[in-house]
């Protein structure tokens, strides 16, 4: 399976969707996890100051055994390869056993997506190439009976941050003190969704101020200039605004806890950030983000109630946004069916974590 093009949640999305399917399968994965995972759209560190580039194996506990190039590179010389004609897996839906692709909650749950799943002849492959991209919230792609949906997802979740990246974002959290914390993406996003252009700082300033009281501390998590005009209105508005790229980097106690980390650079700041946001109190973040995701499905794992809130409404037409949330405006099973979002069913796949990724005890 191929890592994915993106940065640092894009690549996590991927991984977990290539455990899963191996899981399922009954394989062993092969995916480069031991490559420079790259960085972000404006790094905060680059050069000599990064030191070496992490991979997704620095960063994250991987609950199964991955095979890595070399020793895939010899089992492609020695056995025949099935390459797997799937689309992108983003625009399908993963349904193991495959009959289960029928009735009206499929229907539901596949929202406009065709079905995917393992063929019983490929059983004899030693070998399956999926080529398909890899981007997607497994909350949103796997379609399985319950008891098997638990535990897939319980085996997903143990994909997390490694201890020393965790054990640096706790006590800096704690050091923080009671906190809201907002991520705030503005570049690449301006170009990659072009909706994000219609939300002026204004308007994130107002729908912060509904929810964050404006005597609690905000904690800004963004990759963009703390200068930028973009904040002017924050900071008029909240008593104590703290950047955390800049707590971190410019604290000369926590830069030397971060220098102490197994890697440095732009991938594990990012990945700090997002175990710091994820112990606010409250916590809003830009829609159609994965770095939010990814801090909003922690969120939710730790609380079943915490609610997924965002800055700023990048959708309009049809939906309902309030107090930084979407509301439902439609009937359904599940979430993507109520909240009516006006995008292809392909784009639901990695521009929200949803609420189905805490398994109920009925589906």
């Amino acid at each position: 399976m191929i890592e994915d093009v993106g940065f640092l949640s894009n690549k996590r999305m991927a991984l977990e969707v290539g455990i899963g399917l191996a899981h399922l399968s009954g394989r062993t994965l092969s995916l480069p996890v031991d490559a420079p995972v790259g960085w972000g759209p404006r790094p905060a560190l680059e050069g000599a100051a990064a030191g070496r580039a992490s991979s997704l194996r620095d960063l994250y506990d991987l609950p199964v055994a991955i095979m890595g190039d070399h020793e895939y590179a010899e089992l492609l010389a020695e056995h025949p390869v099935r390459s797997v004609d799937w689309p992108d897996l983003h625009t399908a839906v993963f349904v193991d056993p495959p009959e289960q692709a029928d009735g009206s909650d499929f229907v539901a749950f596949a929202h406009g997506r065709p079905a995917i799943g393992f063929d019983p002849v490929w059983a004899e492959d030693p070998i399956l190439d999926v080529a398909a991209r890899g981007l997607g919230f497994y909350s949103y792609l796997f379609y399985l009976a319950p008891e098997r949906r638990r535990e897939l997802f319980t085996v997903l979740e143990r994909v997390r941050a490694k201890q020393p990246y965790v054990d640096l974002a706790r006590d800096l959290a704690a050091d923080l003190g009671p906190f809201n914390a907002a991520h705030i993406r503005r570049t690449d996003s301006l170009i990659g969704v072009p909706q994000s252009r219609a939300v002026s700082p204004w308007m994130i300033r107002d729908n912060l101020a509904s929810v964050f009281p404006a005597e609690e501390r905000l904690v800004v998590c963004t990759e963009a200039d703390p200068g930028s005009d973009v904040f002017v209105p924050l900071r008029a508005h909240f008593d104590d605004v703290v950047f955390l790229s800049g707590a971190v980097l410019e604290t000369r106690s926590w830069h030397d806890r971060f220098d102490e980390l197994p890697t440095h650079d732009d991938s594990a700041l990012a990945l700090v950030t997002q175990e710091v946001a994820a112990r606010a109190e409250r916590f809003a973040g830009t829609f159609a983000s994965t770095f939010t995701a990814v801090i909003h499905r922690q969120r939710r794992l730790a609380d079943p109630r915490a609610p997924f809130l965002f800055t700023a409404d990048f959708l309009g037409g049809g939906t309902r946004f309030d107090a930084c949330e979407y509301h439902p405006v439609e009937q359904g099973p599940y979430s993507w069916n109520r909240l009516g979002y006006p995008v292809d069913p392909a784009v639901l796949s990695w521009m929200r974590e949803w609420p189905e990724v805490v398994v109920s005890p009925t589906r």
